[in-house]
């Protein structure tokens, strides 16, 4: 028999609907402040209120906002842009709604090294948890572009891939357990850390990728990955989207073990780059139509490094290659990431 914690709660919630509703019972503005909130911030139709770690589970009371028609929604920072602009179209035919952030939810509660298991609050950044990771030897087995402003809870809601999903597989299989506020305000507790777990149904990875339709991400295990010394990044040209797709199949068989990112895009996101960003420039010598930056991540450089050389060798040789560059030195591999990010 499976065993789950809940627990009433939803301070958090609770006070902002009532401050919520009781302006909209007086004027259908949203312009007041509302009080009760360590941080606050006005969006046009509806409040964004930044819950304290810890404060969503004090409380016994009934959700005030169930039966005052005021939606539910959780604002986790994604790729730079506003959160809440992009909330408020959800809503766009909504009376009144609340936005709950969880940037305030930015610890880190535990790290065992020996497990490498990682357990978060959904605030965290995914860059600052990179960060502590790399002092302690790990890596992150998510990694995208917007790393340095998207929160793990809106990665593990949206069950972001990331560049490496090639190599650690997808969120599914990386996060081995998690806490959720549902939206009467009960918290699930699935925050587990144990990775070989068949105690019955894993309802965590409902909550995976439902986008906070079934309840706002609070809390975050997740399991990480020793930290390789061997890293090695190649750009490579191909003529056809055929030869992109032998390529990747090649790379499976021929890189195996060390095979840590394939990463495609065509020359219209090219031209995009060049011609918006400054100081970008192609790295090869001639445009193609078609272009993949290979990874290959292990514990030898000599050894990875000639395994990749003799790997675009050979795909040359096949006609799956049309020019190729392997980067130098971390500011290349650097310039090439940033064409893709």
């Amino acid at each position: 028999m499976m065993m789950q914690k809940w627990r009433r709660s939803g301070d958090f919630i609770r006070f902002g609907c009532k401050s919520l509703s009781n302006l909209r019972s007086k004027e259908n503005s949203m312009s007041r402040s509302v009080s009760g909130f360590v941080n606050r911030s006005e969006s046009t139709k509806g409040k964004i209120f930044e819950p304290n770690a810890g404060n969503y589970h004090n409380t016994e009371l009934d959700h005030p906002c169930l039966g005052r028609n005021l939606g539910i929604m959780q604002q986790y920072k994604c790729f730079g842009s506003s959160s809440a602009s992009k909330v408020q179209r959800n809503f766009l035919f909504s009376t009144a709604y609340v936005i709950i952030n969880v940037g305030l939810m930015n610890k880190v509660l535990a790290f065992d090294e020996v497990s490498g298991v990682l357990v978060c609050e959904a605030g965290c950044i995914l860059e600052n948890l990179a960060t502590f990771l790399d002092t302690k030897g790990f890596v992150m087995p998510l990694d995208l572009g917007a790393k340095g402003s998207c929160h793990i809870g809106g990665n593990v809601s949206t069950n972001a891939g990331g560049l490496r999903l090639i190599r650690y597989g997808s969120l599914h299989g990386t996060v081995l357990g998690l806490e959720a506020v549902t939206a009467n305000g009960n918290v699930l507790d699935m925050l587990g850390t144990l990775r070989k777990d068949n105690t019955g149904y894993d309802l965590k990875h409902l909550f995976i990728g439902s986008e906070g339709s079934l309840g706002i991400v609070t809390k975050v295990s997740i399991l990480t990955q020793p930290k390789m010394s061997s890293v090695n990044l190649a750009f490579i040209a191909c003529k056809d989207f055929l030869s992109c797709q032998k390529l990747l199949v090649e790379a499976k068989r021929n890189l195996g073990e060390i095979l840590s990112a394939f990463e495609f895009l065509d020359n219209n996101s090219m031209d995009l780059v060049l011609n918006h960003l400054d100081g970008v420039r192609n790295p090869v010598s001639s445009p193609e139509n078609f272009y993949i930056l290979i990874e290959t991540t292990g514990s030898g450089e000599t050894y990875d490094r000639e395994k990749l050389e003799a790997f675009l060798l050979k795909s040359l040789e096949k006609g799956l290659v049309s020019d190729g560059v392997i980067a130098q030195d971390i500011n290349q591999a650097s310039s090439f990431w940033r064409i893709r990010e």
